[in-house]
């Protein structure tokens, strides 16, 4: 029986009703799609491995943000990635309406989560995500290219604690899962797509993204269980501009991971 449990906080592209009313004309679904961790559900939808998905966009609130984190991109975003307005003018949610959003969504989503890892018996806790293949304006690394994966622990460079966050992980752990998942990226051949990206099987660590809120709550609450925030290119597996899938290349990603979780499982023993 694995060890691990996946959630996935970012690939949801519907609105609820009571919310979908709220936004701009131009958020509808290929919106939805863009600005989402597109096709992630699928992509860490592994065989044998666990995951809790938030089916919302991220818009209606964001899984990943503290619950009492404002502003552009806060718990509930008041713009998009490439700093539009989500709201007409004068249409931004006030403080009523944000608790709504929480304790509707939010909350049921991380207390859910929380009860699963307890009674799950999970010893690793992976928050997964996708990047976009090229760093949009309201990220803090935004017009640059971006590597294949990047792995997180809260840490820095080398996964030992640089800041005032918690490791979710030891450092040693950090480095077994990039070396496991380099080892994964060499046994399994990406299709070859052209105009796609390449794999170049460049792992970074606690690089733009070492960890945000999920793998914050959920990776250091329990003594015995590690936390490891991943991000993918999204370029691997889907046209960064229409987000057309690559033939293969959505099989080929999750043959990856399930290769690398199972050596991660095995890390346990």
């Amino acid at each position: 029986m694995t060890k691990i449990l996946i959630a996935v906080p970012h690939a949801g592209v519907a609105l609820p009703e009571s919310v979908a009313t709220q936004f701009c004309a131009h958020v509808d679904a290929p919106f939805l799609l863009a600005q989402s961790d597109a096709f992630t559900d699928q992509i860490y939808g592994l065989a044998g491995v666990p995951t809790h998905v938030f089916g919302w966009s991220r818009f209606v609130c964001d899984p990943n943000r503290f619950p009492d984190q404002v502003g552009a991109g806060g718990v509930v975003p008041r713009q998009d990635f490439d700093r539009r307005a989500l709201y007409p003018h004068g249409g931004t949610p006030d403080d009523d309406e944000v608790e709504r959003r929480l304790a509707a969504f939010y909350h049921p989503y991380h207390d859910r989560l929380a009860e699963r890892l307890l009674a799950e018996g999970v010893r690793l806790f992976i928050d997964g995500h996708s990047m976009a293949q090229t760093a949009p304006p309201r990220s803090p690394d935004a017009g640059k290219a971006r590597p294949d994966v990047i792995l997180g622990n809260c840490g820095g460079p080398v996964g030992a604690r640089g800041g005032e966050k918690v490791i979710t992980c030891p450092p040693e752990f950090l480095w077994a899962a990039r070396g496991a998942l380099l080892e994964a990226f060499a046994a399994c051949a990406a299709p070859a797509v052209p105009g796609s990206l390449e794999p170049r099987r460049s792992v970074d660590l606690n690089t733009t993204f070492s960890g945000g809120y999920g793998v914050q709550r959920h990776g250091v609450r329990h003594p015995r269980r590690f936390g490891l925030q991943v991000e993918l290119n999204q370029g691997l597996w889907c046209c960064p501009s229409t987000f057309a899938v690559y033939p293969g290349r959505i099989a080929w990603i999750g043959e990856v991971l399930q290769r690398w979780c199972g050596a991660l499982d095995r890390l346990f023993v």
